[in-house]
């Protein structure tokens, strides 16, 4: 897993501002609760000050509270993804991240 640092910018009335936009290149789309089929997907999680990349998704978007209000999805490095992958090794859960759908993007496709 690797890091990338996220930087306030100024707005015109002097307070600081942290864009919510995904690492320049390549082309990355926004996490949503619909989306299905994507473990395995390359991923990057937004953080306030850094995004951390080469990330893999493991499961669907799914509720974590039963009211709805909030959907996550669990994802692991690189290395932890091959074990799964390659060798059906569950990654532990010091291996694992769960984060929130906003703050996920995936690999786009297109």
């Amino acid at each position: 897993m690797r890091s990338i640092a996220r930087y306030p910018e100024v707005r015109g009335d002097g307070s600081l501002w942290v864009p919510l936009a995904p690492p320049p290149a390549p082309t990355y789309r926004q996490l949503s609760p619909q989306d299905s089929g994507i473990a395995g997907a390359r991923a990057v999680v937004s953080y306030s000050t850094e995004w951390l990349t080469e990330l893999r998704v493991l499961t669907d978007p799914y509720e974590q509270r039963e009211d709805g209000s909030r959907w996550v999805v669990q994802l692991c490095d690189e290395g932890a993804w091959h074990d799964f992958d390659r060798h059906g090794i569950d990654p532990i859960s010091a291996e694992r991240l769960v984060a929130s759908v906003r703050l996920v993007f995936v690999l786009d496709s297109v």
